[in-house]
């Protein structure tokens, strides 16, 4: 490997898979999902992208443990265009408090990446949850990291 290569790879924002330098991550509450993800658990402060088959299907379910954590440090969380308007009662079953859950419906889906941005750029979240219609390209996922 070239030196200049190699010297940006060491540098700490940049992760490779099976790098033993990623920070710990935040438990999944899935161990066989935990021992899969780099650190342990979900990245902290980092975007994290699930494709599911479809919409509906349970992808919260999947996050609840993580929701829960940020949560109970007393962050909130946002829904940004979910495919289905949250259930308060469900909400508050999974241990989340929906009285800190922003639900937010913009006007046009595409708006949906700015709502994100705002969220993100805010720093008073927990977690921000986006459901996009619109195809996720790499200017869109650099804008939502920065």
């Amino acid at each position: 490997m070239k030196p200049a290569l190699e010297a940006l790879l060491q540098h700490p924002s940049i992760f490779c898979p099976g790098d033993d330098r990623s920070p710990p991550g935040m438990a999944s509450g899935w161990p066989e999902l935990d021992a899969g993800l780099p650190g342990g658990g979900w990245p902290r402060r980092a975007l994290i992208e699930l494709l599911p088959a479809g919409a509906g299907i349970g992808e919260l379910t999947l996050l609840l443990p993580a929701l829960r954590q940020a949560m109970t440090a007393g962050q909130g969380m946002a829904l940004i265009h979910p495919p289905y308007v949250p259930y308060a009662p469900a909400l508050q079953q999974a241990g989340l408090d929906p009285a800190q859950v922003l639900f937010i419906r913009p006007p046009q889906a595409r708006d949906g990446v700015w709502a994100m941005e705002a969220c993100l750029r805010s720093g008073i979240l927990g977690a921000v949850l986006g459901w996009l219609d619109q195809p996720v390209t790499i200017t869109v996922l650099r804008r939502l990291v920065l």
